[in-house]
């Protein structure tokens, strides 16, 4: 019985290594798909992607996108000459997320392309009302 145990425990081990492996540590989120009217679909080159908005203390922002290749994302704000990261992500080549912020600000989503190749970006992102 202590040989079960002691597989079941290594081979839980390998999985959780296993799913990790070449995602820098990270599982990668799951598939989904981006079916919101408003997405937008571009061609991300080689230099950085930038959408701003602004943002009141009681809404939210939700947001999504899919590459066809991993690429850097975050979600930014500035303060003077400083620069804050509610969500930073490198190499990943889908996120979905909800972000509430504490006060009103402009808000960047940023992506940032350091493959060889240009590859298609579809996105979206929507300022609501805190539910």
């Amino acid at each position: 019985m202590k040989k079960f145990y002691r597989l079941s425990f290594f081979l839980l081990i390998t999985l959780s290594i296993a799913s990790c492996i070449g995602t820098g540590g990270k599982p990668k989120q799951p598939p989904f798909v981006i079916d919101n009217e408003d997405k937008i679909e571009m061609t991300l080159r080689h230099t950085p992607h930038e959408e701003c908005f602004a943002v009141q203390a009681n809404q939210e922002i939700d947001f999504a996108f899919i590459t066809d290749g991993d690429v850097d994302f975050n979600l930014h704000y500035h303060v003077g000459r400083d620069i804050y990261y509610p969500v930073k992500e490198e190499d990943i080549n889908r996120y979905k997320g909800v972000y509430t912020p504490e006060k009103k600000q402009i808000y960047c989503l940023m992506w940032t392309n350091y493959g060889e190749d240009s590859i298609p970006l579809t996105y979206y992102y929507t300022v609501n009302d805190k539910k």
